[in-house]
């Protein structure tokens, strides 16, 4: 086989490899450089906007353009290609799952892969099916690699795939270890990929094989960009970003105060912004390189600091430790570097040098990368201390991404794209306003983006800039004076669509992924799921024994005979440990197996700032217990402990207002609807009184709580940033505020059958009136890791208890038929998912009930 040097030898010097007027990847290629010959200059004039009705875009996606089309997908499975030069919509075609990334172009196909589990072939110019190939349930999150009449991809549950793209055929398949949300890339006869394990793969692309492992990188995650490849020196690199894992806050303060001490300067805000605006911020290549070789120490002695690596394509092993901190990625990925023909990287770093600084988190500049060295050269723009008003955004917390077309890059931020002309340092604005969509107010049902988690590129064909934002798609022609173009919007019903037909659902499937899922909780000891979304704060999940006791019941009748008396003998030691109607609920943060597919940092391991429910709270998880695995005589045997509980937490003093709402106000109902149940069995004739008075009232004041939320919550234009900010704080009736930047849908957490039934019977017209709006805004809610689904501030993903709160209203609330829950089941968020066990489980129950 020949080696990495000889494939590429000196193919990246003869870049663009698509042709003048084609973006058909990510990126521009499957070397995913971001590079093209086509030259742009001012002036801009926005030829068309377009939106899509009720229909929502990734923040990642890029628009795709092949022979005079643009193709993008949206959150409701809707692939449209779109007139490149007038936006007028061609074709519509239609999917069971939604499309999380770009699709891509090669032979007059375009490939795209949905969350249904389908990996697509549509005609370009009619938009009718080629074929489709049914692969793992979850589907895709990257965008496919086409290369040599192949697609490769790998799917949300961890299978990397190679399919003839004439054929729909399967080449060859291989199983990662952890999900796949990162889009391959390619170059030679090598494919490169970094799942959600963290460590980067090259794999022979004919065969699958193998060809290196990288040891494990930092962080938690390589989701919505790509590897990219460069060649310089006479030597191939791969160079990969990851999103760190400490909070974006803490990691941006941390790794200021470290640049602060390299050029000596007191780490207060005002001494920062003093020196910025100082003749020495501008610096020499001798403090340049001080504080680069720095950097380079702080990073190999401060692991957890390291976002950036670059690889020697031929072994993946470290090939230099470029001194470049995290940035510009809100929790999320940052962005990778471009390549230039020269294999020079075009990126964005931190540095007290420069004059690039304009936003909150200062300290941020824009150089070039020498991946064999790790050296960088700084740039600089000739307008003074900052850069110009809606030009680069010189921030440290907002995402912002690249490409390079001539000797411009095009510098695009979730308000605005500009660019940039390092040979003159002439920055220019190009489109959009700060603290806006692309210079639009943000869509009604389309609050899912605020300069984050992820940006896409913007993709550059025939002099015009294709660039999505907000939901939206915007064509920019370069070199052209004008009105800007309305946004208008296509909708879908005006369009009729070939769809794909829906899978046959099979409920020994369903059975079988569950009891997988059990034996796996089952295998060892596992440690609580540290998360770190971002400034959301660290979070806990399976952290006490009540999560434990309501999975497994809801699993157990659903289980074989062998396995149910493996979860009665685990539940029995569970219960003498960590008995769950008291304060020993609580588990051990750091005994056991981790469950992230990345280990979080051991650091990261104390306890959060938000405190665990009563253990009162769990009563509901022990009755189902008791119910479904026949275990009523523990019951009675700490039924004086489970009393003594409850008047503890009738000590507390807790109630329910229904004009301001409570996280736990189902979880304690659900409680006092345990005790009542359980104090009959018991003949404890005065605890079942006391309890269906404190059900009752609970219900009133959780009713109180529906018909607010139905009067209140509605698809609304947030007009300004003053709006954003206020929804921070307060949130709504829907979206309870838990703390800033944190909210939870408070009204379906901890929903159970018998709270469902008795809002259907007094409020059914509200319940109905409140998720219409919640499908409206969180179309994706069920597929768990992936964006965020409603910003509440800077956060890489909702934790896995959104999913299980929502999928649990579309059980008992929408009484979803078993066939639409069980496909929203989606995957595990990590491993030994108690969540997703739940959500196996109930779907199986709602096919008993059928039954």
């Amino acid at each position: 086989m020949r080696s990495t040097a000889a494939c590429l030898g000196t193919l990246l010097l003869l870049l663009p490899a698509h042709a003048w007027g084609d973006w058909p990847t990510v990126r521009g290629n499957p070397q995913r450089t971001g590079y093209t010959e086509v030259p742009v200059r001012p002036p801009f004039q926005i030829l068309w906007v377009r939106h899509f009705a009720r229909e929502r875009i990734s923040s990642a996606v890029e628009p795709i353009v092949m022979n005079r089309r643009v193709f993008i997908g949206t959150h409701q499975g809707n692939l449209y290609a779109l007139h490149a030069e007038t936006g007028q919509p061609l074709w519509r075609y239609r999917t069971q799952g939604a499309f999380l990334h770009s699709p891509a172009c090669a032979d007059e196909r375009v490939i795209a892969g949905s969350t249904d589990g389908v990996l697509h072939a549509v005609d370009a110019r009619t938009g009718k099916a080629q074929w489709h190939l049914r692969t793992d349930s979850g589907g895709f999150a990257a965008s496919p690699t086409l290369h040599n009449g192949r697609a490769y991809i790998g799917t949300r549950r961890g299978t990397l795939l190679a399919v003839d793209i004439r054929t729909g055929k399967i080449a060859w398949s291989t199983r990662l270890p952890a999900p796949s949300r990162q889009t391959a890339a390619v170059a030679g006869e090598r494919l490169y990929l970094v799942a959600e394990d963290l460590r980067a793969r090259a794999f022979d692309t004919a065969t699958g094989r193998t060809l290196w492992t990288s040891d494990p990188l930092s962080g938690q995650s390589s989701r919505d960009y790509y590897p990219v490849i460069a060649r310089a020196n006479n030597r191939t690199f791969v160079v990969v970003r990851t999103a760190p894992y400490h909070q974006i806050s803490q990691r941006l303060h941390r790794d200021a105060h470290e640049l602060c001490r390299i050029a000596g300067i007191s780490p207060g805000w005002e001494a920062i912004e003093a020196w910025l605006r100082s003749p020495s911020a501008r610096g020499d290549a001798m403090r340049w390189k001080q504080e680069q070789e720095a950097l380079t120490k702080y990073l190999e002695a401060h692991r957890d600091a390291r976002t950036c690596y670059v690889l020697d394509a031929e072994t993946g092993r470290p090939a230099s430790q470029p001194p470049i901190l995290y940035a510009a990625g809100c929790q999320g990925v940052p962005a990778p570097p471009v390549v230039l023909p020269d294999g020079r990287l075009f990126t964005l770093y931190r540095s007290a040098y420069g004059n690039w600084t304009l936003g909150v988190a200062p300290m941020v500049a824009l150089g070039f990368l020498d991946p064999a060295t790790g050296a960088i050269t700084p740039l600089a723009h000739r307008h003074g201390e900052t850069p110009p008003w809606n030009t680069f955004w010189g921030t440290a917390d907002e995402s912002q991404n690249a490409v390079i077309a001539g000797q411009t890059a095009l510098l695009v931020h979730q308000s605005t794209i500009s660019g940039f002309d390092w040979q003159t340092g002439t920055l220019f604005p190009i489109a959009g306003d700060r603290d806006s969509w692309g210079g639009f107010r943000n869509l009604l049902w389309a609050r899912n983006e605020w300069n984050g988690p992820a940006r896409g590129g913007v993709a550059v064909a025939d002099g015009r800039l294709y660039w999505q934002t907000g939901s939206r798609v915007l064509c920019i022609q370069s070199d052209r004076e004008g009105t800007s173009a309305r946004d208008t919007a296509i909708d879908a019903a005006s369009l009729p669509a070939e769809q794909v037909p829906q899978g046959d659902f099979k409920v020994e499937r369903v059975r079988k992924e569950l009891a997988e899922t059990v034996e796996e909780w089952l295998s060892q000891p596992w440690m609580p799921l540290c998360m770190e979304p971002g400034l959301a704060g660290r979070e806990f999940a399976f952290d006490h024994s009540g999560e434990i006791f309501e999975a497994l019941a809801w699993a157990y009748p659903h289980l074989p005979g062998p396995l149910q008396q493996k979860v009665k003998a685990a539940l029995s030691k569970l219960w003498a440990e960590h008995p769950p109607y008291t304060a020993a609920t609580r588990l051990p943060l750091r005994q056991g197996a981790p469950r992230e597919w990345s280990p979080a940092p051991a650091d990261l391991r104390e306890p959060a700032d938000a405190p665990l429910p009563h253990p009162f709270g769990n009563l509901y998880a022990v009755w189902l217990y008791a119910e479904r695995c026949g275990e009523w005589a523990r019951v009675r045997e700490a039924w004086p402990q489970m009393q003594q509980s409850v008047q503890e937490f009738q000590q507390t003093g807790w109630s329910l207002n229904g004009q301001k709402g409570d996280l736990y106000a189902n979880r304690y109902l659900s409680a006092w609807i345990a005790v009542e149940k359980m104090a009959q069995r018991m003949q404890d004739m005065g605890m079942a009184q006391q309890a269906r008075q404190e059900r009752e009232r609970l219900q009133n004041a959780l009713l109180t709580w529906w018909k607010r939320a139905a009067r209140e919550v509605k698809l609304t234009v947030i007009p300004s940033i003053k709006e954003w900010d206020e929804f921070l704080s307060r949130a709504d009736a829907l979206f309870l505020n838990i703390r800033t930047h944190r909210t939870r849908p408070a009204l379906l957490q901890d929903l159970n059958p018998e709270i469902a039934a008795f809002l259907k019977r007094e409020g059914l017209e509200d319940v109905r009136k409140v998720l219409e709006v919640f499908e409206a805004l969180c179309p994706t809610w069920h597929l768990v890791g992936e964006e965020r689904q409603v910003h509440t501030g800077e956060n890489l993903y909702d934790p896995p208890v959104f999913a299980l709160s929502a999928f649990r209203a579309a059980a008992w609330l929408q009484d979803l038929p078993v066939e639409a829950l069980a496909y929203r089941a989606d995957i595990p968020f990590c491993k030994a998912d108690l969540y997703h066990m739940q959500k196996l489980a109930i779907s199986l129950e709602k096919g008993t009930m059928r039954q």
